[in-house]
Formats: C-alpha cells, sequence, structure tokens
C-alpha cells in the first residue's frame, strides 16, 4: 500500500526575472515499510524534492499525497534528517533528543530509553555535542525523530560528511532501525553504492531540470554483500543509467 503518491509535481525558482525550472513532471508512489534512495548529480532537485515531501517548501505544482491527505505542513508522521545534525550545543544528548517534549512524562522517558537504545548511545545521555563524534551527533539527529513516531523518514545526504567507516557504521544502524521500526525511509544520496546497499528501489535523477530519468529496484537480501556479483551488477546498472565518467 503507498503510503506517498507523487503527482505530476513541477517547481519553479525566480532567478531575478527570471524562472527557473528545477523540477519537473515529477511521478512516483512509495510503498509502506520500504527504503527508497534518490540520486542523480548535484543540481537536479533532490534536496528540493525531499523539502516539498516534508512539507518545508509548500510552492510547487501538482499533487503529493501523505497517507492519502495533501501534505500541508511538516511534521504530522513525517521526519526529517539533513547532512548537518543541528543539534542545540547548550543542550545534553537526553535533552537534544526531546526537545519541546515533556521529559517528565513517563511516556517520553520509556521512548527515550527505547531510541537511546536503538542508536547505540547508551552511556552518553548527558553528554553534550562538542563532546560528540560526528557520527554520534547524526546518531542524535535520528533519535530525535524517532521520539516523534514517525511513519516515513526523510534523509538528506545525512553520513556525506562522515568517514568512510564511520559511514558504514550509520548505514548498518539505519538498516536496524528499519528492521526494528518498520517504517518507510526516503534517503537522498550521491553515493550510488551507498543506495544499492540501503535501498528496495532507487529513484535515478537527472538535471536541467530535474527529472526522472529511472527507477530501478535492488531485490537483493539484507545484509547486502557490497562484493558480490549480484550487488556489483545492480552498482553498475545505476551508474550506467546515471552515466558517470
Amino acid at each position: 500500500m503507498a503510503i506517498l503518491s507523487i503527482e505530476n509535481v513541477d517547481k519553479r525558482f525566480l532567478k531575478g526575472k527570471e524562472s527557473l525550472n528545477v523540477l519537473t513532471n515529477i511521478n512516483f508512489t512509495i510503498e509502506e515499510q520500504e527504503i527508497v534512495s534518490i540520486i542523480g548529480p548535484s543540481g537536479c532537485g533532490k534536496s528540493t524534492l525531499l523539502r516539498i515531501l516534508a512539507g518545508l517548501d509548500q510552492d510547487y505544482t501538482g499533487k503529493i499525497n501523505f497517507d492519502g491527505k495533501p501534505i500541508s505542513e511538516p511534521g504530522k508522521g513525517k521526519g526529517v534528517i539533513f547532512q548537518e545534525h543541528r543539534l542545540f550545543p547548550w543542550l545534553t544528548v537526553e535533552d537534544n533528543i526531546c526537545a519541546n517534549l515533556n521529559k517528565r512524562d513517563e511516556d517520553v522517558q520509556q521512548r527515550l530509553k527505547e531510541v537511546i537504545e536503538l542508536v547505540k548511545l547508551t552511556g552518553f545521555e548527558k553528554s553534550y555535542p562538542k563532546e560528540l563524534s560526528g557520527g554520534m551527533s547524526q546518531r542524535v539527529s535520528i533519535a530525535r525523530a524517532l521520539m516523534r513516531n514517525p511513519d516515513i523518514l526523510l534523509l538528506d545526504e545525512p553520513f556525506g560528511a562522515l568517514d568512510a567507516f564511520t559511514r558504514k557504521h550509520m548505514q548498518d544502524s539505519l538498516l536496524d532501525i528499519f528492521n526494528n521500526r518498520k517504517m518507510t525511509i526516503i534517503l537522498i544520496t550521491h553515493d550510488v553504492e551507498e543506495a544499492v546497499y540501503l535501498a528496495n528501489r532507487i529513484i535515478i535523477m537527472d538535471s536541467r531540470p530535474g527529472t526522472i530519468k529511472e527507477i530501478v529496484s535492488i531485490p537483493l537480501q539484507y545484509p547486502r554483500n557490497v562484493v558480490s556479483d549480484e550487488f556489483l551488477s545492480h552498482r553498475n546498472k545505476a551508474l550506467t543509467i546515471l552515466d558517470y565518467t
């Protein structure tokens, strides 16, 4: 069953007196409990599309339904995570996770304990952002989104600034969350291997203006072996469609 449907979405920006077409004729659906990666060259409108899906940008034409209803505002079952963790430096890990929630509430306390264990931050509850690594800071961001019990998690290149080792660890952590929460995840990435490693489907975009070039299914079981013939075949197919050189 589709949790998200996008029909004939166009997006324009005004640049001086000129109207710049950023996205055109965007059509796809997202099913419940699947991971979808969106990849494409810089400037193809991936992040703009994610902002629209998150309800952060209402200035577009077309139709977008989330859980059967038009998207009219941020929140409302949607968790958003950006490349920069955007933590409050004056708050501890647990206070960042519980921002705008009543931490004294028993239900909030129980959910806080669960998400801290899920993102593997046990023992760092009282730490401040300056005391955390980049990967740990992103886990706090993910935990903060999970505290709101979203039906769908939207991630805009959340691991792009991390080193290769930490990035792999965070990818596996995201899969743990997916398996534990059975939620829907949309991931923006520039990394083809990351897309194939994580996603059930990959939406491949082209630029100027941003369009959908092809949607590719990745019918591989988890965990995925990045050096297997099957994995490399899917990676090479995606690279060919992207026409990266």
